[in-house]
């Protein structure tokens, strides 16, 4: 990870611990989603294609910075799960976004997710839906599809 890539990171992650928000919210059906929001906590890192991709998550807060070919995007808001549903089902609520994620400004993009103790599998639409299922390929084509491993 390049140098530009840590400082944005240390600004996204700044401007995230500042960020108000309220209560993780979702259906407590099936499962616990505030101790579903509690172990997303940290940040998530995935290097594909030569590009790197991190997610961190402090509580319903989160904040991304994303290397696309055009340029380094970056997006910060809440989150609310639904671990009830198959597959878990994420609602990101964008506050803030730069560069090519600048239209995702006051959006919610709906996804899907998968959590275990060191992968976060997540998987958004192109189509502006939530995707039925994982595709059988991880990428940024028609789906936004990435395994991020923690941080320690």
């Amino acid at each position: 990870m390049n140098a530009t890539m840590k400082n944005l990171g240390a600004i996204v992650i700044v401007s995230l611990v500042m960020t108000t928000g309220t209560a993780a919210r979702g259906s407590e059906k099936g499962g616990d989603a505030k101790s579903e929001v509690a172990k997303l906590k940290g940040t998530w890192v995935r290097e594909l294609d030569g590009r790197t991709y991190i997610v961190t998550f402090n509580g319903e807060k989160f904040a991304t910075i994303f290397e696309f070919a055009e340029g380094t995007a970056t997006t910060s808001g809440m989150i609310t799960v639904d671990p009830s549903k198959e597959p878990k089902h994420m609602d990101w609520m964008f506050a803030v976004g730069t560069g090519r994620d600048e239209e995702f400004k006051v959006a919610t993009e709906q996804t899907i997710y998968q959590l275990d103790d060191e992968t976060f599998r997540f998987c958004a639409s192109r189509k502006k839906v939530r995707p039925e299922a994982f595709p059988d390929k991880e990428g940024v084509d028609e789906y936004v599809y990435l395994v991020f491993k923690r941080v320690k």
